[in-house]
């Protein structure tokens, strides 16, 4: 899988990005043997939604994954940068076991 990462507004740090990779690299997993990992792309694009709040929900991740024939999306917007990921990741892993159970079925 490539991953595609993106920031809005934010200054990517080399944690920022690590984290996501940390994160997102798990999620073939749930995409079966029909799916080739080289033709995958996971885009992530984090940033922040506003520049002059400091508080609430201000950060927000969102994680697409084009496969060869679906698209997951999965988006979140949380007062932590990281609990944005991982709420988006989360979204994206159900998106993904439901679409590798109804190609099984």
């Amino acid at each position: 899988m490539q991953i595609q990462i993106k920031g809005t507004n934010l200054d990517l740090t080399p944690a920022i990005k690590e984290y996501i990779e940390m994160r997102v690299v798990p999620l073939e997993k749930y995409l079966g043997d029909s799916e080739l990992a080289s033709d995958i792309i996971a885009r992530v694009e984090i940033g922040r939604t506003t520049h002059h709040h400091h508080k609430g929900d201000v950060y927000r991740a969102e994680i697409n994954i084009d496969m060869t024939q679906n698209i997951a999306r999965a988006e979140s917007v949380s007062e932590d940068v990281r609990a944005a990921i991982d709420e988006a990741v989360d979204k994206a892993a159900r998106q993904l076991v439901k679409h590798k159970e109804t190609k099984l079925d």
